[in-house]
């Protein structure tokens, strides 16, 4: 941005650069007017950050007249971390001082520059030295110089100090360039020398660069000794009482003339920057300290009121520091070289400015502990300086790099000053101040993380013993010892100390106390942490707090102070990064308070903000999901409301939609809109009304109206219209939503645009449309025509149609480099008219030429040089330029389709005036302008579609965004609110009112500015004014929400004036108004009443004092308008009240079955009352049975015993299935064998079935025999039954366990557990239940007999009434008054009210209260009467009434107690009267009657004496009647009333033991999951015992088949010998040899393959090698050399054969064996393995029952101590003593007289089963005498039968022999059905070969058909071809006779040739099959085939061509 031209002349240019070259030897001193301020500058001479200060080098002297030198010099020496030499230099004059004061140093641009380039190299690595030269120094001060013309207020009173040095500047301008050309000259003569110096050096680290800057320094040393040194000047030091002025240092707005200085106030601050980290300080026992933007607040945590001191740089505060006696508070400033401020404190005046210690910002500054007298501060990016200083001072002790990336925390030791920690991103680092012999250094080293992940460490502590403890990003904590992490800390089971980072570390009074992202306070054990240890490095030393608190919901503490009140030393103030101040108690006792929220602010960002219409209240909404409400001229918060998602923006609703201005709009990020309503609470009473303080908030709340969801994100802005009719949204998906305002919001419909939505305006009203414009990202702006409601149907989809909805588009291009060129040109041009216009007067002084031609070169050469620098300017633009268009707001302008936009981005620093056209009016206009081209005419030329037509420079800006705008209500000032926290205010020429933006901007040039908030984040997101143009309220994205009282101002004249007395002068010319409404009605009435005392002819009628009936109707409608109206105001409040209602109904009656009803006598005083009683969940005992079924499922207590059930069913179903798939089977090959067999002969088929009954026989008896043989007991064997016998009577003896005995079993059927207990619990309160509830039932039935005698009874009233009126009253007797029920016995009626009730109960409650209030006011006159009563007369001096004002309460109370009964008691009172009042008129009658009767006659007499003896006698009777039926109700309610008194006692004894229950089940509940985990234990152990046991079953089983397949082998091979010697026969010559051939053993073996084959064949050989078998002898006889492998000579070769083939199968069978027996073995083995493993299963079984045995009775031991309460009377007491009843009942055992009883009859049980015993006993002896020789018989008989057997088998067969092979010789079954089968199958394949003969016949037969065909088409074809073969030779032959011999030769060959190759082929193939059939033959037993066809000539090869031809 240019600077203004005035601001720009030859002399500011001037006067700049003499400032810039000052003087370093200037020793004069100032002038005695300039005293004062020079004791102001004198205290910068300390400041080591001045350029003019200098560093004592090696081999140089020390002066304090060097013009330039480097603040900092490191040593690069090994292992010692960055260094800094101490400064102990003076700097040479005050001038230079300040300016460096005011002015970034150049020395610490270029040191900063130069470490930024560096960022990459490690830390560890020695920050270079740093110097610059004079011409730079001249640069950077003219930069300073610039940067204070745009600063003015900053500097302002610097300039007033300096103005006065100008003549010494001036003077020693010359001197100083002549030491500049010194000092060049010299560095070009000794470049050289100098780089060969630094190459031969050790510590050579830095480049050609470096080697340069020390160069220059040698320059430098060199001229400083060339010059004169003047003597030194001694160090001022500042007195102790020295103090700044604050108010003329802080920064200041920035204003014309046509503003005040003080043009806002502020007036309150409700923000906090609560996010920020350390943001509050304690200051004494009432305030804190944080910072606000540019202001730091100090906060009165009694009565909240607030003071704010501003800062004096306007950037913002970076950080905050507070002395350890909190005498001073320190302020580190953000911006550019900011200072760090020093207050006292409470006076807080201005004591100690530090300035220069960082570039941009402070991170973090420390005071050192104890006295405080250092200030350690760490700057930001991007030289993270770490500065010490002795700020009493204002001098800098040390300063060093702190580190490459951000720093977030600096602190001194607690223990030693000497010692410094700081922490940051990724880095912890330990540093040190230590003497060396370069002076005083700062030497750090970084700690190392070694295996523990990295992590940024936000806070730590370091600890008593040098230890330093940090946090981490996951929330653990780590111990720092040396450098290194000796442990890592973190609670058990693997959490984390805290969830999230840890904010904080406090060590106080020997407690370590945490602070974390969680919400939770902390306190470990020091001891612990301090000796915590490990064994491996990477692990984690677990360890639970001492203590903890959470602070409540959302709650995150980002810091903690203590409170300094020595009565609380355990209170403490948390900073609540949720935004808040809590108040924490962290004594951990019993009478700890609960944590207390002082103060609530919106946490980040405060993304809306708007003021009511009506009100002084404002709303505001932030990312922490709240909204609040402020009054903000009383300072309150009125209310808040907490939502599910962050509020995006707010929208209070104009007065046209809400009159009353009480409703707002709230966006949020989910895309919903919520219509939110301000409203007073619930009345609480006038008592709580008058006690309530002005400060208590708690009567106004949020009321929610009306949610809408017209977004799917976050809604952006929101508009309403002028005439509050349409309300539209946009969102950041796209979209835009229209919805009409009628008694609710309406949705109209949504239209979709092609970017998000970022603002939205209306179109005013001289627009005369009814559009919207919207803008969007990337630079698109669209004006929308508002749809009408109705107009479009939503019932599918709520978007409207695209050709329903005008839209027009424009996208910006920018122009701002046009705007920049022009502005430069401009700039230019004026500095030369200026010049030019000094030149031309200069030369009418002077006239002389040849001046004017040098003149005139120089200024061509100074054009051209500016001309050159706007190029690098524009080309520097060009670059920042990103081709991001961001549009940050959008609104209307004066004239038609024109709007403004304020631009973010590149495009900032301007406002731009735009024009809306369509799409088709722009090509249009390129038409137009083409043909204006073509025809050569000089047409006007239009900017292009979508360029700005006006652009409106923010001047002085910077080209900061403007990010908010407001043009106040009276439409006088526009307010702008900027990203750099500056808040700007406009005057407006145009006014117009009623709008909140502007139509028209003008030249921005005059204004009036103010940095509020900070100036890196704090940008203004909302500004606004009251309603009343009073106050100005701003709200940032940093938190910050300040309200700043506003003087007006007058633009006219240019004076300002003050609000208040305007609305002073406008009160006075108010007209007096009628604030009493009855005013009115007292005049009428008293002119009613003057006319009623007129005679009657005078006065007028009722209808003539209507003036009009129009008059009277519209008075009429206007009331049922306002009645209308307050019902729709008060329609919430009505529908609250009933939702209320309904709400407290469901929860308090509709819950309840029965309400406690109260049954009365009617002649006794009896009452008997319902149980009050509420709905059961479980009406009948099915319903609970089921319900607690599934709860038990539910819980999963059954769940294995389900899934066992559920396997053993699928197992049962298995094995069914398999069952049913073997009887198939069997059926089915049954049916096939009988099928096969139904075709054998008959005699085949009697022998098979002779041989299938004597094998069923035999199966028979092989099975009864197995049967008897596993029933066969053991030695060891006992009868089951008498096992379960006598466990049942050991279960069952009769005698009675105690369970308070110490061997008490808890039998597994009496095992209490959870759910049976919560069973029985449930049980018993359904029982309850039911007992209430069908007494309940009686007592209703009860009164329902009462109404119907009530109803009998007054029936028979009226008949008695009759009779005695009849009678008369001499006769007449007094009557019972008619009986009624009472309100208890129908409390129903309570419930039933009318108008009329409402308003008399509304009375009572307003009389209540009126009693309420007279009786607190007599206590307080009684108490105050006490007081006085000293006095005579009391107070007044008047006698005391005190007592009739007690009694008058008491009268007053006891008439509104007789109000509330109900309407019908009142009703029933009247009646009752009635009903007298008839008696009295027939008591009257009958008195008339009787004195009728004296004059009637003895007839007449008799018969009414009749008449009166029957009447008397009806009379009676009645009497009678009505007195039984009130009797007998009476005694039968004395019998319910008497069975209620047992119920109650069975009652009460029922919760008695509901109560006992309950606590069994509180500590069942307990023991519930130990005891499942036993269970669970035995269950495991119980189940693997059952796969054991299934495993050893099964493993037997196997081991039994393997058993069983060894015999069969065994006889198999018994088999083969019998066959071996029956094929062998009798007197066989060649047996011994045959049985030595059956004998001998065979071993196979794999012959090997050969690795190299020499040919195909023997590769296919080896591949097709089979198993040859070599024998050796039984024998092994060696000897023997018989081969046995070739049949003898003379015997039979099938003999041999045969032999040869028993003795593979006999070999076979011997290896099967072998392999069967050794897995028989593997089996056996496997088997007593596993029965190993099934005892010891059994043994952890038996000792996991015995586990949960013990468990039971530990917990029968338990329920034991449970105290139960027994009903007792005295005659069951049976123990006595002496007589007596004992006092003490504890030895006592409570038992039950059927137990007893039990017990007596049970040994009388006893002895008669011990007697039934022995008789039995003596009857088992005596048959086991019998069965013993039974025994012995049989096996007598057995004998017998057996030697009879082998005598028949001898007489018959000769020997003794097998029957089952016997079986076997004369039929083989398989044999005979495998014959049938094969003749079976022949048959059938005869068939078929049958089938396909034929079959081939007929195909043969069709074969010949075509080959004769074919045979004929052949014969037709030779001899075509014969006769073309002959053509074609008749040719060849005319054509080549002359070579006909010598081709046809040629062919010849050509065919023998042809022929050998065919037979070498055939060759071939013969041997070939020649040598296959050698290799078989060398194979033994090989058969060879002859070959399947000889070697032939493939038949389908035929000759080629050239052989043919």
């Amino acid at each position: 941005m240019a600077d203004n031209p005035s601001n720009s002349s030859a002399d500011n240019q001037q006067s700049s650069e003499d400032q810039g070259l000052q003087s370093s030897n200037q020793s004069s001193s100032p002038t005695p007017e300039s005293q004062p301020i020079n004791t102001i500058s004198n205290q910068d001479t300390s400041d080591s950050s001045h350029p003019d200060q200098q560093v004592p080098m090696e081999g140089q002297k020390h002066s304090d007249n060097v013009p330039i030198q480097s603040d900092i010099q490191h040593d690069d020496h090994a292992n010692d971390g960055n260094e800094l030499t101490h400064s102990t230099q003076q700097s040479c004059n005050h001038i230079d001082n300040q300016a460096a004061n005011n002015d970034a140093s150049p020395n610490d641009v270029d040191s900063h520059n130069q470490q930024t380039s560096n960022t990459n190299q490690d830390d560890s690595e020695q920050n270079k030295e740093a110097i610059i030269t004079n011409d730079q120094y001249q640069q950077s001060n003219t930069t300073g110089q610039s940067s204070q013309q745009q600063n003015p207020s900053t500097n302002q009173a610097t300039n007033q100090t300096f103005s006065q040095y100008d003549a010494y500047l001036k003077d020693d301008s010359d001197e100083e360039e002549e030491k500049a050309k010194l000092i060049k000259k010299k560095s070009s003569d000794d470049t050289d020398s100098d780089d060969d110096n630094d190459e031969s050096s050790d510590d050579q680290e830095e480049n050609n660069t470096t080697n340069a800057n020390d160069n220059q320094n040698d320059i430098v040393q060199d001229a400083v000794q060339e010059e004169d040194t003047p003597e030194e000047e001694e160090e001022e030091i500042l007195p102790e009482d020295f103090y700044y002025d604050g108010d003329q240092l802080q920064s200041k707005s920035i204003a014309t003339d046509k503003y005040p200085d003080q043009l806002l106030h502020l007036h309150h601050s409700f923000g906090y920057e609560c996010t920020k980290a350390s943001n509050l300080y304690m200051m004494d026992s009432q305030h804190v300290l944080f910072s606000a933007g540019n202001y730091v607040q100090i906060l009165n945590l009694i009565n909240g009121q607030q003071q704010h001191i501003r800062t004096t740089g306007g950037g913002g505060i970076g950080a905050v520091a507070v002395h350890p006696e909190r005498e001073y508070f320190a302020i580190a400033e953000r911006g550019d070289t900011p200072n760090i401020n020093i207050y006292h404190y409470p006076s807080l005046r201005l004591y100690r400015i530090l300035r220069g210690g960082t570039q941009n910002a402070y991170a973090h500054v420390d005071f050192s502990p104890g006295s405080g007298i250092h200030l350690a501060s760490v700057g930001c990016s991007p030289d993270y300086m770490l500065t010490i200083w002795d700020w009493k001072r204002e001098k800098i002790v040390l300063r060093t790099k702190a580190f490459s990336q951000d720093v977030f925390n600096v602190t001194f030791s607690p223990e030693n000053e000497g010692h410094l920690t700081t922490c940051g991103a990724g880095h912890i680092k330990f540093w040190t101040m230590a003497e060396t012999f370069t002076g005083l250094k700062l030497q750090g080293y970084l700690g190392k993380f070694g295996r523990t992940q990295i992590s940024d460490i936000i806070s730590f502590v370091e600890l008593p013993d040098g230890k330093v403890l940090s946090g981490t990003d996951w929330g653990n904590m780590l111990v720092w010892d040396n450098g290194l992490i000796k442990v890592q800390i973190g609670r058990k089971g693997k959490k984390s100390c805290h969830n999230g980072s840890i904010e904080g570390f406090f060590y106080d009074e020997g407690e370590l106390i945490t602070i974390g992202n969680d919400g939770f306070v902390r306190v470990w054990d020091f001891e612990t942490i301090d000796s915590a240890e490990v064994s491996e490095e990477g692990q984690i030393f677990e360890m639970e707090p001492m203590y903890e608190l959470k602070v409540g919901q959302d709650v995150k503490l980002k810091s903690m102070v203590k409170s300094v009140d020595a009565n609380v030393v355990s209170i403490w103030y948390g900073q609540d990064a949720g935004g808040g101040i809590w108040k924490l108690d962290l004594s951990f006792s019993h009478t700890t308070k609960p944590p207390e929220k002082l103060f609530s602010y919106h946490a980040g960002q405060i993304t809306g903000m708007q003021t009511s219409p009506k009100h002084h209240m404002v709303a505001t909404t932030a990312e922490d999901h709240t909204v609040k409400v402020y009054h903000y001229t009383d300072k309150l918060t009125l209310c808040s409301s907490k939502f599910n998602t962050g509020g995006t923006c707010l929208l209070w609703l104009p007065e046209s939609v809400d009159p009353l201005g009480v409703s707002i709009l709230v966006g949020f990020e989910d895309g919903v809109v919520r219509i939110l309503r301000i409203a007073k609470k619930i009345d609480e009473g006038a008592i709580q009304r008058r006690n309530r303080s002005t400060t208590d908030i708690s009567s106004t709340q949020i009321v929610l109206e009306q949610v809408l969801k017209p977004h799917n994100s976050s809604v952006t802005c929101m508009a309403i219209d002028n005439a509050g009719d349409t309300l539209v949204t946009g969102g950041a998906d796209s979209t835009i939503f229209f919805f009409a305002i009628r008694d609710t919001f309406q949705a109209i419909g949504f239209i979709t645009v092609s970017r998000p939505v970022v603002s939205i305006s209306w179109a005013p009203e001289s627009h005369k449309k009814k559009a919207v414009l919207v803008c969007c990202q990337d630079g698109i702006a669209l004006e929308v025509e508002a749809p009408k409601p109705g107009v479009y149907s939503t019932s599918k989809t709520y978007q409207l149609p695209d050709e329903a909805i005008k839209i027009k588009e424009f996208k910006f291009h920018t122009i701002k480099k046009n705007l920049r060129i022009a502005e430069a040109e401009a700039i230019k041009q004026a500095e030369e008219d200026a010049k030019q216009k000094a030149k031309e007067a200069a030369r009418r002084e002077n006239d002389e030429d040849s001046g004017d031609e040098e003149e005139k070169e120089q200024e061509e050469e100074q054009i051209a040089n500016e001309k050159e620098e706007v190029k690098e300017e524009e080309e520097i633009e060009e670059e920042l330029d990103d081709g991001v268009r961001t549009i940050i707001k959008g609104f209307y302008a004066d004239e038609v389709d024109h709007f403004w936009l304020s631009m973010g981005g590149y495009d900032a620093g301007y406002l731009y005036k735009c024009k809306m056209e369509t799409h088709e009016a722009w090509q249009a206009r390129i038409q137009r302008e083409n043909e204006n081209v073509d025809q050569n005419k000089q047409a006007t030329i239009e900017p292009i579609f979508g360029e700005p037509i006006k652009a409106v420079p923010v001047t002085d800006s910077n080209d900061s965004p403007v990010r908010s705008l407001h043009l106040s209500p009276n439409g006088r000032l526009l307010l702008l609110g900027l990203d750099n926290g500056v808040v700007r205010c406009q005057p407006q020429e145009q006014i117009v009112k009623g709008n909140y933006l502007p139509l028209d901007i003008p030249e921005l040039t005059d204004y009036w500015s103010l940095a509020v908030h900070d100036c890196i984040y704090g940008r203004i997101n909302n500004i606004c004014t009251s309603f009343d143009n009073k106050y100005i309220l701003t709200s940032g994205s940093d938190g910050n929400f300040f309200v700043f009282s506003y003087t007006e101002v007058d633009t006219v004249d240019g004076k300002y004036r003050s609000s208040m007395s305007m609305s002073i002068m406008e009160g006075d010319n108010r007209m007096e108004d009628i604030t009493d409404r009855s005013a009115y009605r007292v005049r009428v009435r008293k002119i009613l009443n003057r006319n009623n005392e007129l005679p009657g002819r005078l006065q007028l009628k009722r209808s003539e004092f209507e003036l009009d009936q129009l008059v009277k109707g519209d008075i009429e409608k206007q009331k049922q308008d306002k009645i209308k109206l307050v019902q729709q105001q008060l329609a919430w409040e009505s529908e609250k009240t009933n939702v209320t209602l309904r709400k407290l109904q469901s929860r308090f009656k509709d819950g309840i079955e029965f309400e406690r009803i109260a049954i009365k006598g009617f002649q006794k005083r009896y009452s008997v009352a319902t149980y009050r009683l509420a709905y059961s969940n479980f009406t009948s005992g099915e319903d609970f049975k089921d319900n607690l079924h599934r709860t038990a499922t539910e819980s999963g207590d059954n769940h294995e015993l389900i899934t066992r059930e559920r396997t053993k069913s699928q197992t049962a179903n298995s094995g069914v299935k398999k069952r049913r798939i073997k009887s198939r089977g069997s059926q089915t090959s049954a049916r096939s064998d009988r099928r096969l067999l139904g075709k054998k002969t008959m005699s085949n088929l009697n022998k098979l079935s002779k041989v299938e009954q004597r094998k069923r026989k035999k199966l028979l008896r092989q099975r009864e025999w197995e049967d008897l043989d596993k029933n066969r007991p053991s030695e060891d064997y006992e009868d089951p039954e008498l096992v379960d016998a006598i466990r049942y009577a050991q279960e069952n003896m009769g005698d009675f366990k105690l369970k308070t005995a110490k061997d008490y079993v808890v039998p597994e059927d009496q095992r209490l557990t959870a759910n049976r207990k919560r069973e029985e619990l449930i049980l018993l309160r359904n029982q309850i239940y039911r007992n209430k509830r069908e007494f309940n039932l009686k007592v209703l039935k009860l009164r329902d007999k009462k109404k119907s005698i009530i109803r009998h009874v007054e029936k028979k009233l009226h008949q008695l009434k009759e009779i005695q009126s009849q009678l008369g009253p001499d006769k007449s007797v007094e009557l019972i008054e008619p009986p009624k029920l009472h309100i208890e016995e129908e409390p129903e009626r309570r419930f039933k009210y009318t108008s009329d009730t409402l308003i008399k109960f509304q009375q009572e409650m307003a009389e209540k209260e009126r009693l309420e209030m007279a009786v607190a006011a007599s206590e307080e006159g009684a108490l105050f009467g006490g007081l006085l009563s000293g006095f005579p007369g009391g107070a007044s001096g008047e006698p005391s009434t005190q007592p009739p004002v007690n009694n008058e309460i008491k009268e007053m109370a006891t008439r509104s107690n007789a109000m509330s009964f109900s309407s019908d008691t009142r009703a029933s009172r009247a009646s009752s009267r009635n009903s007298q009042a008839d008696v009295d008129a027939a008591r009257s009658r009958g008195s008339s009657l009787v004195k009728a009767l004296s004059t009637n006659s003895a007839l007449e007499v008799e018969l009414a004496a009749m008449k009166e003896i029957r009447l008397i006698y009806q009379r009676d009777t009645l009497l009678e009647d009505i007195q039984l039926l009130l009797s007998e109700f009476d005694e039968e309610l004395a019998e319910m009333r008497e069975e209620k008194s047992k119920l109650d006692v069975k009652l009460k004894n029922a919760d008695i033991k509901y109560l006992t229950l309950f606590k069994e089940l509180a500590l069942l509940k307990e023991f519930e999951k130990s005891e499942n985990v036993l269970s669970d234990r035995v269950d495991a152990k119980l189940d693997e015992k059952t796969d054991m046991q299934t495993k050893v079953e099964e493993c037997w089983a196997k081991y039994e088949l393997k058993k069983k397949d060894i015999e069969r082998l065994q006889e198999k091979e018994k088999t083969l010998q019998q066959t071996f010697q029956q094929s062998l026969g009798d007197n066989n010559k060649y047996a011994e040899f045959l049985n030595k051939l059956f004998k001998k053993k065979i071993k196979k073996v794999r012959k090997k393959t050969k690795d190299n084959a020499d040919s195909d064949e023997e590769s296919d050989d080896d591949d097709d090698d089979d198993d040859l078998l070599s024998s050796e002898s039984e024998d092994d006889d060696s000897e023997d050399e018989v081969d046995y492998n070739v049949c003898p000579a003379g015997c039979d070769q099938e003999l041999f054969d045969g032999t040869m083939n028993l003795r593979e199968k006999r070999q076979e069978n011997e290896e099967q064996l072998v392999e069967e027996k050794k897995a028989c073995e593997l089996l056996k083995k496997e088997h007593d393995n596993l029965t190993k493993k099934l005892k010891a299963m059994d043994a952890a079984l038996k000792a996991a029952q015995g586990d949960l045995e013990k468990f039971q009775l530990e917990k029968q031991q338990k329920l034991n101590e449970l105290d139960v309460v027994v009903t007792l009377h005295l005659d069951q007491i049976q123990y006595v003593v002496n007589g007596a009843l004992p006092r003490d009942l504890s030895n006592c055992l409570v038992f039950r007289k059927s137990s007893q009883n039990r017990l007596s009859e049970r040994i009388e049980e006893l002895k008669t089963e011990k007697q039934n015993q022995r008789h039995l006993f003596k009857e088992d002896r005596q048959k086991f005498a019998q069965l013993t020789k039974d025994k012995k018989l049989y096996e007598t008989k057995i004998k017998d039968i057996e030697e009879e057997v082998k005598e028949m088998q001898l007489l018959k067969f000769g020997r003794i022999i097998d029957l089952d092979k016997l079986d076997s010789v004369t039929i083989n079954k398989g044999a005979e059905e495998l014959k049938e089968k094969l003749r079976y199958f022949e048959t059938e394949y005869d068939k078929e070969v049958a089938a396909w003969d034929k079959k081939i016949e007929e195909e043969k037969k069709l074969l010949n058909v075509k080959m004769q065909e074919n045979t004929a088409m052949l014969d037709n074809l030779m001899g075509m071809v014969q006769e073309g073969n002959e053509l074609e030779a008749s040719l060849n032959t005319c054509q080549n006779g002359l070579g006909a011999n010598y081709h046809s030769l040629q062919k010849a060959d050509k065919r023998e040739r042809w022929r050998l190759k065919q037979l070498i082929e055939l060759q071939s193939q013969e041997i070939e099959s020649l040598k296959a059939e050698i290799t078989q033959l060398s194979r033994k037993d090989g058969h060879v085939l002859p070959p399947s066809h000889g070697p032939t000539m493939q038949k389908s090869q035929p000759l080629p061509a050239i052989i043919q031809k």
